[in-house]
Order: C-alpha cells, then structure tokens, then sequence
C-alpha cells in the first residue's frame, strides 16, 4: 500500500494540532517553563499567536505544495 508524501505532511498537522491543544490541558505548562528559564515575558497570548502564525505557514505551504505538485512544474514553465 502506498500513501501519497501530502498525507504525511497532514498527518503532521494533526499531530501539531494534538500537542497544541494538548499543552494548556498539561499541569506542567510549558508557557511556565518558558516564563521562569527564558522569557519573563511569555505569555498564553504569546503562545497563541505564535502557534496561529505557525499553523498557517504550515498550511500555507501545503496548500502550495498541492497546487504546484512534488515536481514543481508550476515555477519551471514560468521561467522561475
């Protein structure tokens, strides 16, 4: 059986999807950690749109990926 390369690159969204929304659920909070060691200034909002922003560079560049294809026949017909 073989499974096309584009579901592994989704299934690696979900799985980011999952440790997300599985962080704020932990008691040991990795926004804590950061907070105390790093970062006095993390915050959930920090964490949130960092992750937001993450997620649509993710899906952004999968939808791409889709769109041009593995070969990248979209830019090389153009001269790019």
């Amino acid at each position: 059986m073989k499974v096309p390369l584009i579901f592994s690159f989704w299934f690696m969204v979900a799985a980011y999807v999952v440790h997300v929304i599985d962080e704020p659920l932990l008691g040991g909070s990795f926004v804590e950690k950061v907070r105390q060691h790093w970062w006095p200034e993390y915050s959930w909002r920090k964490f949130f749109w960092f992750n937001t922003g993450y997620f649509v560079i993710m899906i952004a560049s999968l939808v791409i990926y889709d769109l041009v294809g593995e070969s990248g026949s979209f830019f090389h017909s153009r001269g790019l």
